[in-house]
């Protein structure tokens, strides 16, 4: 789903007034409306704050061009900012800073030269919705507002579906600063209604700006639009470890990299390698297979080997998950001796060729098992090590830790991160 045109403040700001809807707001046009609500939030030496009751909370200081933005915490709580068109954000999968550039492309005549409306919805609904027009004066939440409404045709694959998204700002009378945003989708009958947020993805349907003001730009820190902001959000290899001794946790893993014999493992990225999960209170360590180097670059198999930590007196290890199938997967297992410990070692009767092949692809048959996994208690932490088949084309398994012997040399070879 997209929505259709960027067309609103644009419209509003740079259009004739024909081109947008109706009238009122005491004898105003929707532009000349939108218009009072852009020079309300730009003024000299002055940034324009908003925190909503769903979390979000804006920062736009459009003299300058800077604008940063805080996710809700239902969201990471996570930090952006931007300068002109250019926005940098935190990547949470790649665990790294990215840029974006958000001006709009592939309009006929460009109707706002400003990025201050894709840092909030509101906003956005004024900017970017094909028709807009004024409701009027009206009580909201108890309050005297000013109402606007923006609509714009849903599309699924460049085809329009006959309904609209819809979103309504409500306005302070005297300020015309926004007090609150809702958002709605009109769909013919019969058809689903999702309501989407103006990115296209599902959030409250209504929100309240329980701030929305001025304020000096000299009350802010120097280096509070700076990039600095979110490079301070990437989370390092040292930083995870902490994190999972913050669990209770003894991080039991292989080091960086680990010398096992013809076949060596070792971090694919060491920024996402070690991952707590606070919310479980567990945490996962990964590794790749170093195949050997292919023109100079070393060749890394996708995930191999995970090593699953949890409390001892609270784990709940079980088959790792495999997209192909649902629910648990069929396992042979036997007790076995490692680092002095006994534990259990699962073995799975599924092998690679009960997957489905690819299409076009060439699927060797094997007896490998699909995964093998060893469980031990090392003091009052639970360790599980999986480990994952890695056919070639002659059907051999290239992980040679996917074995009983692999997995328990696994074991023999874990050390406590320092």
């Amino acid at each position: 789903m997209r929505l259709a045109g960027l067309a609103l403040m644009a419209c509003l700001l740079v259009a004739g007034a024909g081109a947008c809807g109706g009238g009122g707001g005491g004898g105003q046009t929707p532009r000349q409306i939108a218009q009072n609500v852009y020079q309300a939030i730009n003024q000299p030496g002055k940034v324009y704050h908003v925190r909503g009751d769903d979390g979000i909370e804006v920062w736009i200081d459009i003299p300058n061009q800077r604008y940063r933005r805080r996710e809700p915490a239902s969201q990471g709580s996570l930090t952006s900012v931007g300068e002109g068109w250019t926005r940098i954000s935190y990547d949470p999968f790649g665990n790294k800073v990215k840029t974006e550039d958000t001006k709009p492309a592939g309009l006929a005549v460009a109707r706002i030269d400003d990025p201050v409306a894709g840092w909030l919805e509101a906003l956005s609904a004024l900017a970017y919705g094909r028709e807009l027009r004024t409701i009027g004066e009206t009580v909201a939440d108890g309050k005297q507002v000013l109402a606007l409404e923006a609509r714009s045709p849903i599309f699924e694959e460049d085809k329009p579906t006959g309904g609209f998204l819809v979103g309504r700002v409500e306005l302070d009378l005297v300020s015309y600063l926004p007090l609150a945003f809702e958002r709605r989708q009109e769909v013919p009958a019969g058809q689903p209604t999702d309501t989407p947020s103006a990115a296209g993805d599902s959030g409250p349907k209504r929100v309240r700006y329980t701030v929305s003001e001025l304020i000096a730009r000299d009350a802010l820190p120097e280096d509070f639009f700076a990039r600095k902001v979110v490079e301070d959000e990437v989370v390092t290899l040292e930083q995870n470890l902490q994190k999972v001794r913050d669990l209770g946790l003894t991080p039991y893993w292989l080091g960086k990299a680990f010398q096992g014999g013809a076949v060596n493992l070792r971090f694919s990225d060491e920024a996402v390698a070690v991952i707590p999960d606070p919310e479980k209170g567990e945490a996962s360590i990964h590794y790749a297979l170093e195949l050997g180097p292919a023109g100079g670059v070393s060749n890394l198999s996708d995930e191999a080997v995970v090593i699953k930590l949890a409390k001892a007196d609270k784990a709940a290890f079980g088959p790792p998950a495999v997209q192909e199938f649902a629910g648990d997967l069929p396992e042979r297992s036997q007790q076995v001796t490692a680092r002095g410990q006994t534990g259990t070692l699962f073995i799975s009767i599924l092998t690679p060729g009960d997957l489905p092949c690819p299409t076009g692809s060439v699927c060797p048959k094997t007896k490998t098992p699909l995964y093998t996994r060893l469980d031990v208690t090392l003091g009052s932490t639970a360790v599980q090590i999986e480990t994952f088949a890695r056919i070639d084309k002659d059907g051999n398994d290239r992980n040679p830790y996917n074995s009983i012997e692999g997995i328990i040399g696994l074991a023999e070879a874990l050390t406590a991160a320092t």
